[in-house]
């Protein structure tokens, strides 16, 4: 080797060392401290900033939770908890299809304003979720809207019609109070046979218009009767002039209370005119109570397949079906062939033929399931008509 290529070497030695050298101090390990990276994941959902609030209501089967994160009065976040409702009814508050009506908005909320719209068949819990959430928001309780819309149906009562039963006898120990401000006006009380005991109206009057007014029925049907208790329903007298009528100037009865509702208006109406009025003729569901055939109710019967658990419920007005939903519940691992698609139509083939027939739905001849649900439905028809 000459001396030529000896340099050439020497250069590239010197050039690897100089290279290395480098390396290893900027790297911390030669005349410094160690350089560390941090490594951070990104997200394209920023953390959402606001005041967290929790509050609690009762529902139909238990206490319903709210969590919300508030923005002042705009919703930011939502969580609803709803252990105790009914299954594909009341706990479908905790799902994100209804959840997420609230997000970005302000309150207080009102249902069937502003997008936001209750559960259907759910109204005890689609309230108790309105009452938290705006109590929430405004730190107070608010009059709760007035819907007619049928009661969930309570598992503890199966195949029985929500129809107004005599009290139990332990009296509800919980009256909803309707908390009046100090009006001024003349005071006057009378008191009506309900459907399980009296009911007790006690009015504010400017004349012949109600200025406050609360409604005592301790024996009437919880759920049913005692709602007449309930600011929803009182609330509708305030300010107007009588006597009242019920289906003019906003005034309705209570769906499912008929007896309660007729002995609030003849109370109050007497407190106001002095005198009762005549009696009107009498109303289809009036009737029917008094022959004891319920013709306004919701319904559930269950039946057992070797396969699975189905129940069937039904809501009923007039001697006519007008809502229809079917659950299911599999015993062993895909042992159960009623698919949602299935039960989603046939619910709706059931209200629009009025009958259970299974020819009507295509594909749903499934031999066990289809008798239990025909079964169930007809036994329910057999109540109702």
């Amino acid at each position: 080797m000459n001396n030529f290529e000896k340099k050439q070497w020497l250069r590239l030695i010197l050039c690897a060392l100089v290279l290395i050298a480098a390396s290893l101090f900027l790297t911390g390990i030669i005349g410094g401290e160690h350089m560390t990276y941090t490594l951070t994941e990104q997200t394209d959902a920023p953390a959402v900033s606001g005041t967290a609030v929790e509050e609690t209501e009762q529902g139909f089967g238990g206490t319903v939770t709210v969590h919300a994160t508030l923005d002042g009065k705009t919703v930011q976040a939502l969580t609803i908890d709803t252990p105790d409702e009914t299954p594909s009814l009341g706990q479908r508050a905790s799902e994100e299809a209804f959840t997420e009506q609230f997000i970005g908005k302000e309150g207080p909320f009102t249902y069937g304003e502003n997008g936001v719209d209750a559960l259907s068949g759910a109204t005890v819990t689609s309230n108790a979720v309105l009452k938290a959430l705006n109590r929430a928001i405004t730190g107070e309780d608010a009059a709760e809207p007035v819907q007619e819309a049928a009661e969930e149906p309570a598992p503890v009562a199966e195949e029985e019609p929500a129809a107004e039963e005599p009290a139990a006898e332990e009296p509800a120990t919980e009256e909803p109070a309707a908390a009046e401000p100090e009006t001024a006006g003349t005071a006057v009380e009378e008191n009506e046979q309900g459907f399980g005991g009296n009911v007790t109206v006690k009015a504010t009057l400017d004349g012949k218009t109600v200025k406050a007014l609360t409604i005592d029925t301790p024996n009437e049907t919880p759920g049913l009767g005692q709602r007449a208790s309930e600011e929803a329903f009182i609330s509708q007298f305030i300010g107007k002039e009588g006597p009242f009528t019920y289906g003019e100037n906003g005034v309705d009865a209570l769906t499912g209370a008929t007896v309660t509702s007729n002995a609030v208006l003849k109370a109050l109406n007497r407190a106001i005119t002095g005198e009762d009025a005549a009696e009107e003729a009498k109303t289809e569901e009036a009737k029917a109570e008094e022959t004891g055939r319920v013709i306004y109710g919701s319904y559930m019967a269950k039946r057992e397949t070797n396969f699975s658990t189905i129940r069937v419920y039904v809501d009923s007005k007039g001697g006519k079906i007008t809502d229809c939903r079917i659950t299911s519940e599999a015993k062993m691992e895909n042992s159960d062939f009623l698919t949602e698609e299935i039960k989603e139509a046939w619910a709706k083939a059931i209200v629009e033929n009025g009958t259970a027939d299974v020819d009507v739905i295509t594909g749903a001849t499934l031999k066990f399931s289809s008798e239990a649900v025909v079964d169930a439905v007809n036994e329910i028809l057999g109540r109702v008509q």
